[in-house]
């Protein structure tokens, strides 16, 4: 991936994650699977893996967003070291032109 797209991804993560309606979904949704878990009978054991996937998988949602947000941050970081190199160079350039 290129670092543009780093940075707008990471940019549309870090926008979802600071969305309280988002936020409230996922916590509604982590609360009720819990919820789900904790009513099943003890011997409803494929029941109970079904329902934590699913709360492992919504967990791993707000990861990999917040994954995009560090790739976004990487991707700044690496753009702003590129271009404090080309300063350099441009400097070091034109100081070997003016002798």
């Amino acid at each position: 991936m290129n670092q543009q797209n780093d940075l707008a991804k990471g940019e549309q993560a870090r926008t979802l994650l600071s969305e309280p309606l988002f936020n409230e979904a996922f916590d509604t949704l982590e609360a009720s699977l819990v919820d789900m878990l904790l009513a099943l009978p003890i011997e409803a054991d494929d029941q109970r893996l079904r329902v934590v996937c699913m709360h492992k998988a919504a967990q791993q949602v707000r990861q990999i967003l917040a994954s995009y947000v560090a790739g976004a941050e990487i991707a700044r970081a690496d753009i702003l070291q590129e271009e404090q190199r080309k300063s350099v160079l441009e400097r070091i350039k034109e100081r070997v032109r003016r002798g």
